[in-house]
């Protein structure tokens, strides 16, 4: 778990809320299941932590979720032009993929799936 905690480091803004966090729990060495409590809100854990790190670090806005069977997710949906960065107005499909390859490549060795899905209604 050391990989998450440098990639926690590299958003520092983050890091402070996260520090915290370890220390009122006494977490000195941290495993998968410590990181699935970080966030206590929505029970999405290391999702919420990458999330956060992306966010301060890259300035995309990701949205981290979970489906009906537990697994968990971070979702890149496109805002209204006037609510995106200027980062996000000229991102493409290979630029988020390789984001989150990035990112995910940092904690895991595992090949990491992207996958795109349109908007689909009641689909």
């Amino acid at each position: 778990m050391a990989a998450v905690i440098d990639l926690v480091q590299q958003a520092p803004h983050f890091a402070v809320g996260f520090n915290e966090w370890r220390s009122e729990c006494e977490l000195e060495d941290l495993t998968l299941d410590d990181l699935e409590e970080f966030d206590q809100n929505f029970c999405l854990g290391l999702a919420t932590i990458l999330k956060e790190v992306i966010e301060e670090c890259e300035g995309i806005v990701l949205t981290a979720c979970s489906d009906f069977d537990g697994n968990k997710y971070l979702l890149y949906t496109q805002e209204y032009p006037w609510r995106m960065s200027e980062a996000e107005k000229e991102l493409q499909d290979n630029d988020i993929r390789s984001l989150f390859v990035k990112y995910l490549s940092k904690i895991t060795d595992e090949t990491v799936d992207v996958d795109y899905y349109g908007p689909e209604n009641g689909g």
